[in-house]
């Protein structure tokens, strides 16, 4: 699911920082994570000199994680052993530790003002044409072109001296892979269209011509250019997915990292069951892509492992590896890997899923994604509070949280949260905060959130139904409606069946012994056949002797995510667990 923005608001004051949270967080959890990380690291860097564990490497003492002391210049020797393999975030990065004032502490390497110019401007081209997020440099030639007149002299010369090699290699024939010349084809393409202010379509046409050029002589970022910068994004071309998917599994194929991952979550990774095919299609196109291990790309690993999906045996200690090490890692700049990492691991500890059951980690985990403005996290750890799971048991802190979640644009975390305010306010043994008044609105709210989710956007979840369910069934917010109510537990028992989420199948499990009682308890019977046959003899024949009722039965449509989500990464509440809560 996306991220639908709320229409229906109940206004409270909200909170204007996260500093509520930090009395979740464990820092010596929160360093040995990073620890962890760091080993894996040094011993892919030492056994294979693996461009990605340099660059992170180099990222660990450029900032200092865990109890890594800051060491610029073992960041600069990792950046540079990352950069020389064509790293592209390396090569951005190692920019930043090259300066022109020497009193500067924040620098390794000094050079006069015009030569880090130049340098950053071919350090920059050569990050941004592999892919636009695997860095900030794609944005700072961008917003600095605009500014400056050295940059702007520059990428013009860097420009003309690619046209030179091209045209001198028009001459001969290049048919054969060559990388040094494709790379060159890529630069050009990318420059072509980043100078092509005005939009003239035989700009861009050559910028694609040349970006095919790249392609056949080897870089895959040739394909990934044309499909997401020109097919995707319609620059010189009209706006075609079929082509973006086109070039996509072109680039995939050569082994574009950022391409492999975004073709598996969005066109072949899914929750549904039956798709055995397209998930081992998945599989193969994360394991490929976490050569550059970024926190999206071990998060979805992760997620597999937890649902076992397909031929993909479940298996949690390798999950919470992938995940672990996607809390830690860095990602693609609009990737959001490492809170949803978070927040599966803090499900694991929360149910049991392959560790102790561990109430604080948890609580540390979705504390940490929460502080990364990951609002699914704030609705569990409000539940482990009010509950009583945490030390930190305090009803107010819980009710902050939930409001936070409540006024998030994700609506599903708005919906269930707005349901949990509306039973804290509904609850006469809370005598200082029973207000029935208030719990009616969060109820509504609640209520009318989902069904815009459902009727607009034609989404729906196994938790949204059974907590309808729950609403219909006691009164929340509505009138009492048995019929309502054993229609959305149906509903969700129908969904659950279908798919391989751990927390939806949770709900489907809970809603379909609601749904039980109330066909034994109320004599009604529900058209459709399947779940009746799995209720006993004596609620079978007591259904069988009711009242005959015609049961509204929508089908249950389930959101993909769409491209423009997958490529953004905006999306944060599609994948399982995080799409659930209780």
């Amino acid at each position: 699911m996306g991220g639908y923005t709320s229409k229906y608001d109940v206004k409270e004051p909200f909170i204007d920082d996260f500093s509520t949270l930090d009395q979740f967080i464990m820092s010596q959890l929160q360093q040995r994570m990073i620890s962890n990380t760091m080993h894996r690291c040094l011993q892919q860097s030492q056994e294979n000199n693996d461009p990605h564990s340099n660059f992170q490497l180099g990222y660990i003492y450029h900032h200092g994680l865990g109890n890594t002391q800051v060491d610029l210049e073992k960041a600069f020797q990792y950046y540079q052993l990352a950069a020389e393999a064509s790293h592209p975030a390396a090569m951005y990065y190692l920019c930043q530790l090259y300066g022109s004032e020497e009193k500067n502490t924040s620098y390794v390497k000094y050079m006069k003002e015009k030569e880090l110019i130049a340098m950053k401007v071919r350090a920059y081209v050569a990050s941004a044409a592999q892919d636009a997020f695997y860095s900030k440099a794609h944005i700072d030639l961008r917003e600095t072109f605009k500014v400056s007149q050295a940059w702007q002299e520059e990428l013009i010369k860097l420009k003309n001296r690619h046209l030179k090699i091209v045209g001198q290699a028009s001459r001969k024939n290049h048919d054969e892979e060559d990388l040094e010349l494709a790379k060159v084809f890529n630069e050009l393409g990318y420059v072509m269209l980043r100078l092509n202010i005005k939009g003239e379509t035989t700009v861009s046409q050559d910028a694609k011509s040349y970006f095919e050029k790249a392609a056949k002589l080897g870089n895959p970022a040739g394909c990934w250019n044309i499909g997401y910068l020109m097919y995707y994004h319609g620059f010189g071309v009209e706006k075609d997915s079929e082509r973006v998917k086109e070039y996509f599994e072109k680039a995939a194929k050569q082994k574009h990292p950022r391409a492999e991952l975004i073709l598996a979550r969005n066109f072949y990774d899914s929750d549904e069951m039956g798709n055995d095919e397209a998930i081992e299609r998945a599989h193969q196109l994360y394991t490929s892509s976490a050569r550059y291990a970024f926190a999206s790309t071990l998060y979805c690993l992760g997620k597999m492992y937890i649902l076992g999906k397909g031929d993909i045996e479940q298996d949690f200690t390798l999950a919470n590896q992938y995940l672990e090490q996607a809390a830690t890692s860095v990602d693609y700049e609009d990737g959001n890997g490492r809170p949803k990492a978070l927040f599966c691991l803090g499900y694991m500890y929360e149910k049991g899923l392959g560790v102790q059951i561990d109430y604080n980690v948890a609580s540390h985990c979705y504390a940490s994604a929460a502080k990364m403005k990951f609002s699914p996290s704030l609705c569990r750890l409000a539940k482990l509070v009010e509950k009583s799971k945490v030390t930190m048991a305090d009803i107010n802190v819980a009710l902050q949280l939930y409001q936070t979640a409540s006024e998030s644009e994700i609506l599903d975390g708005a919906i269930y949260s707005c349901y949990r305010l509306g039973k804290i306010y509904n609850n006469p043994q809370l005598a200082t905060l029973y207000n029935p008044e208030k719990a009616k609105s969060y109820f509504l709210k609640s209520q009318a959130n989902y069904m815009y989710l459902s009727k607009i956007h034609d989404v729906k979840t196994v938790c949204q139904l059974y907590h309808l369910g729950i609403m219909y069934e006691n009164g929340y917010g509505v009138m009492i409606n048995v019929n309502h109510a054993v229609k959305f537990y149906r509903e969700a028992v129908d969904i659950s069946m279908g798919t391989y989420s751990i927390s939806e199948k949770h709900y489907g499990d809970k809603a379909k012994k609601k749904y039980a009682k109330l066909i034994s308890l109320q004599a009604i019977n529900i058209s459709g056949v399947g779940i009746e046959e799995e209720l006993s003899d004596d609620k079978s024949s007591v259904a069988q002797n009711s009242i005959q009722e015609n049961s509204i039965h929508e089908n249950s449509i389930h959101e993909n995510s769409n491209l423009e989500n997958s490529i953004e990464d905006k999306s944060i509440t599609e994948d399982a667990p995080e799409d659930s809560q209780e």
